[in-house]
C-alpha cells in the first residue's frame, strides 16, 4: 500500500517539526518492522482479524510513539508497546468495572447484545484497540464495520463516548496528518 507509506512519512515529518517548535521532550518515533513471530503472535492474539491496511503497517512498523496529538500506535512488541498496552489496560478494565458496577451484571454477553443494537455504545473488549493518547482516549477498529475487504472504521472512544469516526485506517492517518499541518500554520 504504497498510499499508507506516504502518508505515514508525511505524518512523522509534520510531527517531528511540531514537537521541534514545541521543544517538546515526546518526540515522534517511527519504530522499524517487527520481527515475523512477534508479528504472528501479536496477529492471534488480536480478538478479530486485522483490516489490511493496519496489518501492512505493522509488517513496515513495530509501532509508532507519540505520532499525533499524544496518541501513539501499539505495536507487536518492545517497551513501547508495553506500556501502550498497560494503559490501555487500565482504561478497559475501568470501563468494564464501571459497567458491571452500573449493571450489577457480567457485562460481557449483555453489552455484546446491546453493541449489535445501538451504534454508538462500544464494549471495548470486542475491537482491536490500535492507540492510546495516554490519557484515556482510545483509538479501535469497530469490528460490526468490517466490510468484504476487511477493512473496518475507526473510533476514537473517550470514556464519556465516541468523540470521533474515521472511514478506514488511512483516512484517520489522512486526518491526522490534516490537523498537523493544521497546527504548524498555526505556529508559524
Amino acid at each position: 500500500m504504497p498510499e499508507l507509506s506516504e502518508i505515514v512519512e508525511e505524518i512523522q515529518t509534520a510531527s517531528e517539526q511540531l514537537a521541534g517548535r514545541r521543544a517538546s521532550t515526546r518526540r515522534p518515533r517511527l519504530q522499524g518492522p517487527p520481527s515475523t513471530t512477534a508479528l504472528n503472535k501479536a496477529v492471534r492474539a488480536m480478538p478479530m482479524p486485522p483490516p489490511p491496511s493496519y496489518l501492512e503497517f505493522l509488517r513496515l512498523h513495530n509501532g509508532w510513539e507519540y505520532f499525533w496529538s499524544g496518541f501513539s500506535i501499539v505495536g507487536v512488541s518492545g517497551a513501547h508497546t508495553k506500556a501502550a498496552q498497560e494503559d490501555i489496560k487500565v482504561s478497559v478494565d475501568g470501563e468494564v468495572f464501571a459497567q458491571k458496577l452500573a449493571y450489577k451484571a457480567d457485562v460481557k454477553d449483555k453489552f455484546a447484545r446491546r453493541e449489535q443494537a445501538d451504534p454508538d455504545f462500544i464494549y471495548l473488549p470486542n475491537h482491536i484497540i490500535f492507540a492510546t493518547d495516554f490519557n484515556g482516549q482510545l483509538a479501535l477498529f469497530d469490528r460490526r464495520t468490517a466490510g468484504r475487504d476487511g477493512e473496518a472504521r475507526v473510533v476514537l472512544w473517550a470514556p464519556d463516548g465516541i468523540v470521533g469516526r474515521h472511514p478506514s485506517f488511512a483516512s484517520f492517518l489522512r486526518a491526522a496528518l490534516a490537523d498537523l499541518r493544521k497546527q504548524l500554520r498555526s505556529r508559524q
